[in-house]
């Protein structure tokens, strides 16, 4: 039988896979702080701008986490001690919506906060939302291939467990458990007749014998699915399957 598995949104997280928004996000901003060139006053890329006049922008930002929040408060900081200004512009406002959203509140979902912010444009608004949303989608795609590439994370042993554990009986749609054991007993009582009986361990074949012997027209006139079903050894329908 085949054996469907739905897998959740958290399945990659379990994993210990960093595709949360806050890892892309978090590494969006440590790559652009991370660009940055020494002995610059200025730098963009093509979402973000920073600029300073009068000092050397790797001298002001120092803070090893480089992440949003760390950016603002290295920016904070110099003001409040140099009375300088920095100017931080973003090109994608969108871009500026989720990372302020993720510093106030720890977490983002940037599909509702581009539906948020959809419902209130105007129709000239909403052409320049869906291309800046366009920009995050490609830098979100190529930051997932390059985690994808890196990784060298191994199944989660529980998850892999469940994946491939044997079948039982509750596994089986209603409809279809007397079907499905008739088949398997179809296939028992065929299978002595192949040469794949022939390969089996001893204990297998004492199996094979024991059940054809066991099954009777009542068993299967009284639709005794359960018991049949768990009377069957796993060695036994790894065989027949």
């Amino acid at each position: 039988m085949n054996r469907i598995i739905l897998i959740g949104n958290g399945f990659d997280l379990a994993h210990g896979l960093k595709t949360s928004y806050r890892d892309f996000i978090d590494d969006y901003w440590k790559t652009f702080i991370e660009n940055i060139p020494f002995l610059e006053r200025s730098y963009r890329d093509e979402n973000v701008s920073i600029e300073n006049s009068k000092y050397i922008l790797k001298n002001i930002i120092i803070n090893p986490t480089k992440t949003y929040q760390s950016l603002l408060s290295d920016i904070r900081s110099h003001r409040m001690l140099y009375n300088n200004h920095i100017t931080l512009n973003f090109q994608n406002k969108f871009l500026e919506q989720i990372s302020n959203y993720l510093t106030n509140k720890n977490w983002v979902d940037i599909e509702n906060e581009y539906y948020e912010k959809l419902r209130k444009c105007k129709h000239d608004e909403a052409e320049i939302l869906n291309e800046e949303l366009i920009i995050i989608e490609k830098l979100l795609e190529k930051y997932l291939s390059k985690i994808e590439s890196e990784s060298t994370t191994s199944i989660n042993e529980v998850i892999k467990e469940q994946i491939y554990s044997p079948v039982v009986y509750r596994d089986i749609p209603q409809s279809k458990e007397r079907s499905f054991i008739l088949d398997i007993i179809s296939r028992i009582k065929s299978i002595k007749s192949t040469n794949d009986y022939n390969r089996l361990t001893s204990v297998s074949k004492t199996h094979i014998d024991n059940w054809i012997n066991e099954i009777s027209i009542e068993d299967e006139a009284n639709n005794n699915s359960e018991r049949i079903f768990c009377d069957i050894k796993y060695d036994l329908l790894e065989t027949v399957n």
